[in-house]
């Protein structure tokens, strides 16, 4: 659960206060309900929070913490691959809006930098 948390903190999810507060909050509940105190369940109760998504903490459990952020955008959840892009939901972090970035891989951009594009994300 520690190493989870830290995590959050390297990725810029949250800082380290924040994922101190947020273990606390989960020990709460987990003994207010008699529920065991694993990384399966923290998970579950960030997700819960709606602070994070399950496909954030996924790539957290794996020990992932890096590129949850391209530029101004906050990465969601991957939502399409094929073999020229990713396509992921993620929300501009200037006016809160959804979108859908569609990322070039930097081995196949023109230049030394990730291409992508920003589309309207639809549901």
């Amino acid at each position: 659960i520690y190493r989870l948390a830290s995590l959050l903190a390297q990725s810029g999810l949250s800082n380290k206060n924040e994922s101190e507060a947020l273990i606390a909050r989960f020990q709460d509940d987990c003994s207010e309900r008699n529920a065991p105190h694993t990384v399966e369940a923290f998970c579950e109760f960030l997700v819960g929070t709606n602070l994070f998504t399950e496909w954030q903490c996924n790539k957290l459990q794996m020990g992932k913490w890096k590129g949850f952020y391209l530029d101004n955008y906050l990465m969601l959840e991957q939502i399409g691959k094929d073999s020229e892009t990713s396509s992921y939901k993620a929300r501009d972090a200037r006016d809160g809006k959804l979108v859908r970035l569609v990322i070039t891989p930097v081995s196949r951009s023109k230049g030394p930098h990730i291409e992508y594009r920003v589309e309207p994300y639809v549901e």
